[in-house]
């Protein structure tokens, strides 16, 4: 599988902490994709996560099946961890 990090933007305060544990729930229980990492900020309504899948398109369709609109979607060739860079 590779690593994509994906980016949303909603309208601010919309999104609430429960819906995004649905969110996470949900990307850790789907077959085609596997959530990695979130990083959120719902007051302004910003979105990053990190989720592994086959690929681009794969990402894009599990987003749009759970109506949450992407802004961008950026596979990962390299990653790094508190200094050390391993590549994808």
């Amino acid at each position: 599988m590779a690593r994509f990090i994906c980016s949303h933007r909603l309208p601010a305060g919309v999104m609430k902490d429960h819906i995004m544990t649905m969110f996470a729930d949900a990307a850790q229980e789907a077959t085609n994709v596997r959530g990695y990492r979130s990083f959120m900020n719902l007051t302004e309504g910003r979105i990053f996560c990190v989720v592994d899948a086959v690929d681009e398109a794969t990402v894009q369709a599990w987003f749009e099946k759970m109506r949450m609109p992407t802004d961008e979607i950026v596979r990962v060739e390299i990653e790094g961890d508190q200094g050390h860079l391993n590549t994808l």
